[in-house]
């Protein structure tokens, strides 16, 4: 597994997100605010889709603040790689 480091705010975030679908693929570590994953598309992916499904306003056309959130994880663990 590769290890990410985040910033706490995008630690926090990521927190929020449901991570079920990667089951023993993703180990977080509160005390590093890190990751470690061995399936970094699919965490990726998941990512997108919850902007997608709860980053957007309800028309669609605006990033709501959790979006902005999801986005700057997003770019952060994207950077690493």
């Amino acid at each position: 597994m590769e290890r990410y480091q985040l910033s706490p705010s995008a630690f926090d975030t990521l927190l929020k997100v449901n991570l079920e679908q990667l089951g023993n693929h993703v180990v977080l570590d509160r005390s590093t605010y890190s990751l470690r994953t061995d399936r970094f598309t699919l965490l990726l992916i998941l990512l997108n889709e919850e902007i997608a499904a709860e980053g957007m306003t309800p028309d669609q056309e605006r990033v709501n603040e959790y979006g902005i959130q999801l986005y700057a994880l997003y770019d952060e663990l994207y950077a690493q790689k």
